[in-house]
C-alpha cells in the first residue's frame, strides 16, 4: 500500500520537543511507526514549525497540500491519504472529486477539538470535511459521537483510540 500521510504538527527538525502536544504527539509517532511498517510506501506532506508558529504557516502548507494532492490524484501515485487532523483534512474539500476519480482513499484522525472549536463558520464546514472523506478516525467513543452529532454518517466512523506507550 502506498500511503500519503498528511500533518500540520510536526516539530522542527532542530528542536524535536517543540511542539509536542497530544495530538503532535499521535501525528509524529504514527509517523514513525508507519515508517517502520513492511509493505507500506509511505511519503509525508509535513508542516515542521514550532507551535507558536504554526497558526502563521498553515495557510501556505494548506495550499501547497491541495496543490499536491492534485498532483497525486493525476498520477495516481498512493493508494491512500491519511490527514493527521481536520485541519489538514479541510483540503479534501477541494480535490476530493479528483481524488475518489483516481480511487484514492482518504480518512482523518479526529482529536476532538478540531471538531467542536465553538466558531459558528468554521463548525458549518466541518460537515463538507466530513463528506469529502471516506473514513474519520476519532481518537475516542465521545469524540466519534461529536463527529455523528455533527453530520459524520455512522458508516465513515471507526473510532481508533490513542495507544499507551508503557515505557
Amino acid at each position: 500500500m502506498r500511503l500519503l500521510f498528511v500533518s500540520h504538527s510536526f516539530p522542527p527538525m532542530d528542536r524535536p520537543l517543540a511542539n509536542i502536544g497530544g495530538m503532535q504527539r499521535v501525528a509524529t509517532e504514527l509517523f514513525d511507526a508507519f515508517a517502520s511498517m513492511d509493505g507500506l510506501e509511505l511519503s509525508g506532506l509535513l508542516l515542521r514549525t514550532s507551535w507558536r508558529m504554526t497558526h502563521a504557516r498553515i495557510p501556505v502548507f494548506l495550499w501547497r497540500v491541495r496543490h499536491h494532492l492534485a498532483r497525486v490524484a493525476r498520477e495516481r501515485s498512493v493508494d491512500v491519504v491519511l490527514f493527521s487532523s481536520m485541519v489538514t483534512a479541510s483540503v479534501a474539500t477541494r480535490v476530493q472529486p479528483a481524488l475518489r476519480q483516481a480511487g484514492i482513499r482518504t480518512a482523518a484522525i479526529v482529536h476532538g477539538q478540531d471538531v467542536t472549536t465553538p466558531f459558528g463558520p468554521y463548525q458549518r464546514f466541518v460537515p463538507k470535511v466530513f463528506d469529502a472523506l471516506d473514513a474519520v478516525l476519532p481518537v475516542s467513543r465521545a469524540t466519534g459521537a461529536q463527529c455523528t452529532d455533527r453530520g459524520l454518517s455512522p458508516e465513515k466512523l471507526h473510532v481508533v483510540p490513542n495507544g499507551v506507550k508503557l515505557d
